[in-house]
């Protein structure tokens, strides 16, 4: 998804919610019985509207491990490579997958770091 604080800003926000609404549309063409992956920077934090609008229609992945255990996600992302990482803006998104772990890992070079969920597809019925 677009930085949200690329300037003019507000360029930014319509961009996004273009953004959103082509995914989510994209999803409603989807047979959500097959399982269904949404990851990548979403730049944006869980408290952002375009995070809560995408964990309305899929699980954040990162969150909930196969025990039925919170987790509780590493940041991804600093303001510079190899600054501490201060915020969580990469997401695994998904339905009819199960998560059995997930690590963050530092990429050189990168204000991102990767990460990494290993996961478990639900068998069909």
């Amino acid at each position: 998804m677009l930085n949200p604080i690329e300037f003019p800003w507000w360029r930014s926000l319509l961009a996004r919610r273009d953004q959103i609404n082509e995914l989510l549309s994209w999803a409603a063409t989807i047979d959500q019985a097959d399982a269904v992956i949404v990851a990548g920077d979403m730049n944006a934090t869980p408290l952002w509207p375009l995070y809560r609008r995408l964990n309305q229609k899929w699980d954040d992945l990162v969150l909930t491990l196969e025990d039925g255990s919170q987790n509780k996600p590493d940041p991804t992302w600093g303001l510079r490579p190899g600054w501490p990482r201060m915020l969580r803006i990469d997401h695994v998104f998904g339905t009819g997958i199960q998560p059995l772990a997930t690590t963050v890992e530092r990429l050189t070079g990168s204000d991102h770091s990767a990460l990494l969920v290993e996961l478990k597809l639900h068998p069909k019925p």
